[in-house]
């Protein structure tokens, strides 16, 4: 799956080891990115992506126009029942344009698209959001 979004040009892409750098970057660019996961370091940026790639997720990459990653639209897939549980992140710098909206949709056409037709095969995806974090509920495909 790959797409381009309108400005500022970003890109989804499948999560690659080597996201491991700017996966750290992304946490450190905002206090609130602690509730995300563990990262701390670089090495638990690299377990972090691992998690990601580890055949139980679903885990899409927004990237820059040079390739790094700025953000994640990650589900966690249950194969036995076809359903997903929605999750994603944005770098601080990136937030207020609108993409975890846009990659959102995106991943979910896919992932909800019968597997004959490119997609993943999920028949139910849940999305949630915190309370105290209204702003990522805001604008999220219903």
């Amino acid at each position: 799956m790959t797409n381009t979004f309108r400005e500022p040009i970003v890109q989804l892409r499948p999560v690659r080891d080597e996201d491991a750098p700017a996966t750290l970057d992304a946490f450190r660019s905002a206090p609130d990115m602690s509730r995300q996961g563990p990262v701390r370091d670089l090495d638990s940026a690299r377990a972090y992506v691992e998690w990601l790639r580890d055949g139980a997720r679903r885990s899409t990459a927004l990237s820059d126009e040079r390739g790094t990653m700025i953000g994640l639209v990650g589900i966690s897939v249950d194969q036995d029942n076809r359903t997903g549980w929605f999750f994603y992140w944005l770098h601080a710098a990136w937030r207020g344009w609108g993409l975890a909206s846009q990659a959102a949709a995106t991943v979910a056409t896919t992932a909800l698209r019968p597997v004959s037709e490119a997609g993943w095969g999920i028949e139910r995806l849940e999305l949630g959001h915190r309370a105290s974090n209204p702003a990522s509920g805001t604008g999220l495909p219903s």
